[in-house]
């Protein structure tokens, strides 16, 4: 019994997997046909059910966890943060920063009175220079000026005699006595290192040495230099013939003899500092007023309260491949002549004050004859002149205005198409020249501040060799044409 006792405990022991003194009650447990399978699964299934709970956690940890409605709650603050903020970056943009260089057309409403914030760069003046040789030909006129200044010569010294039709340019400098001439050609030499540049000088009798500028092989500028003779010993004291600088007669003989000139400064409106100093310049400037900017109309009242002629500097179409914006409210080949006469008519009443008409650019529109015969009639019909600024060597405006009985000139000389003052200098001295040559001329300058700091120091000089006069006094009619005559 006691092995079958203990048979029965091993094996109820190997079922239960138990020890050995437990194997009385899994037999007892036996007797229970309901209660003894369930009772190790009861036992076995607690201990589990803990690590079950404990790994589905760290399980749920590990899965990436979706977006729930506090994550998508922060998400929408932030995104309309992002929102405001970027309104609020724009509304300040529109209100505190610098307002467009040009208006609408269609904008009424005068331009607010200048503030003390700092003036911006204004756009392209005018059409670039297309000659192949422009850029080195400007720098050449700045180092012959240089030079000249650097050899002893002052402003009433230096002495342009153009010849028409081509050829090179002809000057004539007077240098003071005592000059050396090997000092002035080191002098020129140096200041003559461009490239494209060589230069010969001859020396022709002991007071005169000859110059030649050679541009590309080309012959440029033929320079003669004059040394002046020392006055003879004698009783006399006082003032001899004025050929010198200091003397007190003018160099360009009595104002009644002396050559007519009219300058005439474009694109004002763009900047309210520098045109202001222009327009109280103690000079009969004419001023040329773009309109839709943003001062014009300020100067314009301005400039007419204080004596000056004031004219409206139309805007055209100028050819494609010189990459120039004439700016808004510019009349285009390509319009009818309905918009082109709505477009003339309201540039004209932007402008108060308005008594003449010069163009902006329009180095293709100016060719266009029958584009251009809308624009003279809609200006003889108003009674105002008409200026070719002659962007364009195959301009129509002056010829055409001249036939159809307008009053009209054209400009002789750009004063500062390069913004350097030696060139600003270089140029008022080729508009006495001209104005010698032609018995009058007109110059076109801009608002530069170089073009102001050199048309102030030059008052002095222009005086004294020339006569400034107004505009309207260099623009006339045909001969034979009477006001109102219609156009043939």
């Amino acid at each position: 019994m006691a092995d079958k006792k203990g048979g029965r405990s091993k094996k109820g022991s190997t079922k239960s997997g138990s020890s050995p003194k437990r194997g009385g009650r899994s037999r007892s447990s036996k007797s229970r046909p309901s209660a003894k399978p369930k009772t190790p699964a009861k036992r076995t299934n607690k201990r589990p059910s803990a690590r079950a709970k404990s790994s589905a956690r760290t399980k749920a940890r590990k899965k990436p966890a979706g977006l729930t409605s506090r994550t998508w709650f922060r998400l929408s603050v932030v995104g309309a943060a992002v929102i405001v903020a970027v309104g609020v970056f724009f509304l300040l943009w529109e209100i505190y920063a610098p307002r467009r260089r040009t208006m609408p057309p269609g904008a009424s409403k005068p331009s607010p009175p200048p503030g003390r914030r700092a003036e911006y760069r204004p756009p392209l003046y005018e059409e670039p220079t297309s000659s192949p040789g422009g850029k080195v030909r400007s720098r050449l006129e700045v180092a012959l000026y240089q030079a000249l200044l650097d050899s002893g010569a002052g402003h009433d010294d230096i002495h342009y005699r153009l010849d028409a039709g081509p050829g090179p340019i002809r000057m004539t400098v007077r240098l003071r006595s005592g000059v050396n001439p090997k000092v002035v050609e080191a002098r020129f030499r140096r200041r003559l290192k461009t490239p494209g540049l060589t230069a010969s000088f001859k020396a022709v009798g002991p007071d005169k040495i000859v110059a030649r500028i050679y541009l590309r092989r080309r012959l440029t500028h033929r320079i003669s230099f004059h040394m002046a003779a020392r006055p003879a010993p004698g009783p006399r004291s006082g003032p001899t013939k004025a050929t010198t600088p200091g003397t007190t007669r003018p160099l360009g003989g009595p104002a009644g003899k002396r050559p007519k000139v009219a300058i005439i400064i474009d694109d004002v409106g763009y900047l309210w500092r520098l045109g202001r100093d222009l327009v109280d310049l103690d000079l009969p400037l004419a001023v040329s007023v773009l309109p839709y900017t943003r001062y014009g109309v300020r100067l314009a009242r301005r400039a007419h309260a204080r004596g000056k002629v004031v004219m409206v500097h139309l805007p055209m179409q100028p050819r494609s491949r010189s990459g120039a914006d004439p700016g808004p409210g510019s009349l285009k080949a390509n319009m009818d002549d309905k918009t082109l006469v709505k477009l003339i008519r309201r540039a004209l009443a932007r402008v108060p004050h308005a008594v003449g008409v010069n163009n902006h650019m329009g180095s293709l529109f100016t060719r266009k004859r029958a584009k251009m015969k809308i624009v003279l009639r809609e200006l003889r019909h108003r009674g105002l002149f008409f200026v070719d600024s002659w962007t364009s060597g195959a301009s129509v405006g002056f010829h055409l205005a001249r036939r159809m009985c307008l009053r009209t000139a054209v400009r002789t000389v750009f004063i500062d198409h390069h913004p350097d003052s030696r060139y600003v200098a270089m140029q008022l001295i080729k508009l006495v020249a001209e104005a010698r040559r032609r018995g009058e001329a007109i110059a076109i300058g801009h608002p530069h501040p170089a073009t102001y700091a050199v048309l102030k120091v030059y008052r002095d000089y222009l005086r004294r060799n020339v006569r400034l006069v107004p505009i309207t006094e260099l623009v006339h009619r045909r001969p034979g044409c009477r006001p109102g005559t219609p156009s043939r």
